[in-house]
Parts: structure tokens; sequence; C-alpha cells
């Protein structure tokens, strides 16, 4: 099972995803409230399984790519790929994950 862990570096929170191997494949954008990020999980939850969603980059020769929400916005990146292949692949982890990982916050 993967993990949604809540990090908080002051003054922002962002939520982590991990595959149950531990491996980031998921990382939000800043926000200023727990609460926020919180609500931003939910909203991840229901975006991951539409392909729509996802915005595929280039950044030289890596590959990424964001989840983006209903108006459009990039609420979350994932790390940089060596192909557009693993690319993929990291979306079908998100799909597969974002479902049904567990949140679990850091210390503060």
């Amino acid at each position: 099972m993967g993990q949604f862990s809540i990090t908080n570096q002051p003054p922002h929170y962002h939520f982590i995803l991990k595959n149950k191997s531990g491996e980031t494949i998921l990382k939000s954008f800043a926000y200023l409230s727990y609460d926020s990020c919180l609500a931003s999980i939910a909203e991840a939850r229901n975006l991951a399984g539409n392909d729509a969603n996802y915005e595929r980059h280039r950044e030289g020769d890596k590959f990424c790519f964001f989840l983006k929400n209903k108006k459009d916005q990039r609420i979350a990146s994932s790390p940089l790929y060596d192909s557009p292949k693993e690319c993929e692949y990291g979306i079908a982890s998100v799909t597969v994950y974002a479902y049904v990982a567990v949140i679990e916050q850091e210390p503060i």
C-alpha cells in the first residue's frame, strides 16, 4: 500500500505520495495550511484516475508529469524519468496509489 506523507517546511505544507517500495512518485506544490494540504490530497485522489489531468513534460533529456486540477492548474509534480515509458509508468503508479494510500503526517 502507498502512503501520503504531509511535511511542514515553514511556512509551507506539502504532500508526498510514495509507492509501496517507498519511492516518491508525486510531490505537491506548497500550501499555507495543513487543511489546504489535506484538501489537495482529496483532490489528487479524485483527479488521478483521469489521464486528461496529467500534463507530460520534457526537460532536456528527462521526462516528468504534472497533475492538474479542473482549473488547469498544476497541483503536483513527478520526479524526473529517463524515458517517456518510465514517465508513463509513473503516471500509472499515481493512478493506482492515489486511491489506496494512507495519510501520515510527519512530526512538526
